[in-house]
């Protein structure tokens, strides 16, 4: 799912957010190494689900039961905006996104 772009400055603050990220993971941490691998930021995760986002915007979701915990992209709407909304929480800039 993809929503508008991000500005500048909050691709710069989520570079620093993901360059955050314990390094090395230890182990049990691969979902904070998988962000930093992949320039992602970890917005949100359940039992079941992992949702990210990228530096253009994209949501992007991982099955945790899948092998391999494979990326896809993120389809339902509504489940990218409560990943983006919980993520707000704790970095309020992520709410430019949310905006209409």
């Amino acid at each position: 799912m993809a929503w508008a772009e991000p500005s500048a400055t909050l691709k710069s603050a989520m570079q620093g957010w993901i360059a955050d990220y314990p390094h090395p993971a230890k182990l049990g941490q691969w979902p904070t190494d998988l962000g930093r691998q992949r320039q992602m930021l970890l917005l949100d995760g359940n039992q079941a689900y992992l949702w990210y986002l990228d530096l253009k915007g994209q949501v992007w979701v991982v099955d945790t039961d899948r092998f391999g915990h494979p990326l896809e992209l993120e389809t339902d709407r509504e489940a990218a905006r409560a990943a983006l909304q919980s993520a707000a929480r704790e970095h309020p800039q992520l709410s430019e996104l949310l905006e209409p």
